[in-house]
């Protein structure tokens, strides 16, 4: 994997164990007082809408198979990075952001960089702001 990737790749990490643990939170607090009918092992949510009992049991389902995914993808993933040689860094040219030489942006004009434009739209949303406020 690229150096220029690893940042991006961490904080996309980050955001997914947040969203994961604020997802867990929320499952604990709804599994915390479980109901179990007819002596079966099965938990009843304690929640009174069926659409919002169906969307807990969904999410949990849900990231319960993300989480198995994500093992399962490191597994893989250091697997093959010990049995593969990396590419020489010629060889990513062209392919791989931190590998390929940018051209300069001195000959273009003003109006055609992204800045000017980031920066306009910037202005036109904080003059929208202050008047719509």
């Amino acid at each position: 994997m690229h150096r220029a990737l690893v940042p991006s790749l961490l904080r996309l990490r980050m955001v997914l164990l947040r969203l994961l643990r604020a997802t867990q939170d929320i499952l604990r607090k709804v599994r915390a007082t479980p109901v179990i009918l007819n002596d079966s092992e099965r938990p009843v949510f304690p929640i009174q809408s069926k659409q919002s009992r169906s969307f807990a049991q969904f999410t949990k389902g849900t990231f319960a198979a993300v989480r198995t995914i994500r093992s399962r993808t490191n597994r893989v993933r250091v697997v093959v990075s010990l049995l593969t040689t990396p590419k020489p860094a010629e060889e990513l040219e062209g392919l791989v952001h931190g590998c390929t030489k940018l051209p300069s942006e001195s000959d273009v004009p003003v109006y055609k960089r992204p800045l000017f434009w980031g920066a306009g739209a910037g202005i036109v949303f904080a003059i929208l702001q202050w008047i719509f406020w």
